[in-house]
């Protein structure tokens, strides 16, 4: 019976796999989330230099882009 908690060998086969976004490849599956107003740019840069495989920007809005 399967716990809360994956047994080690799902969690090597799961950490092993790569993730793809169309022609894209993530070299590991920890992405940072757009959390607008809570990151800023140097958290971003942090967290990609401890190994996020994909960190986003904040979302820009529309309004702004116009002016």
């Amino acid at each position: 019976m399967m716990g809360i908690y994956p047994v080690s060998s799902e969690i090597s086969q799961f950490s092993a796999s790569l993730l793809s976004i169309g022609p894209i490849t993530v070299p590991n599956r920890v992405i940072l989330a757009p959390m607008s107003g809570i990151t800023d740019a140097p958290f971003r840069r942090l967290a990609e230099r401890l190994g996020a495989g994909l960190v986003v920007s904040e979302m820009t809005a529309c309004a702004g882009l116009v002016r």
